[in-house]
This record gives structure tokens, sequence and C-alpha cells, in this order.
């Protein structure tokens, strides 16, 4: 299921995270969101478009994550439209 744009960006603004990272091999982007439940993460990954990354989190919920350069470049994509 697809999302409304206006309410993923309100929800990612909310209970999301960008961090940026400098490694000894270059920098990494991290893009991460938790909540209580699955499947609206894998709903906001179908939205974005990239794979369902979900795993649970140590608060009890699930996070969805990646630190993929193709991944995290299209989530980057979505929030610059």
């Amino acid at each position: 299921m697809v999302l409304d744009v206006q309410y993923v960006c309100g929800f990612v603004d909310g209970e999301g995270c960008f961090c940026h990272v400098q490694s000894a091999r270059g920098p990494i982007w991290h893009f991460n969101v938790t909540q209580k439940t699955r499947e609206v993460l894998d709903q906001i990954a179908d939205t974005i478009g990239i794979p369902r990354y979900v795993y649970p989190h140590a608060s009890g919920g699930y996070v969805l994550q990646t630190s993929s350069h193709k991944w995290v470049a299209k989530v980057k994509e979505f929030f610059r439209k």
C-alpha cells in the first residue's frame, strides 16, 4: 500500500532520523524510522521505493533502516520532491 506523501513526510519528521557519520572509509549516511507496529514501516518503505528492511527494535517495536548508499540516495530524493 502506498501512503500519502505528506503523511510520510510528517511521520518521518516525528519518528525518523538521518545520521551522517564520518568514518575512515569516508562518509556514511543512515536512515531509520521506528514504530510499534511493522505494517506502517512496510508501507513507508513501499511509498519511498526502498526495500522493506524492517527489524525488531530494542524498544519493543520495529525499525525501518538502511545505510546502503543506493537506498539512502533514494530516500533523500523522495524528501527533496
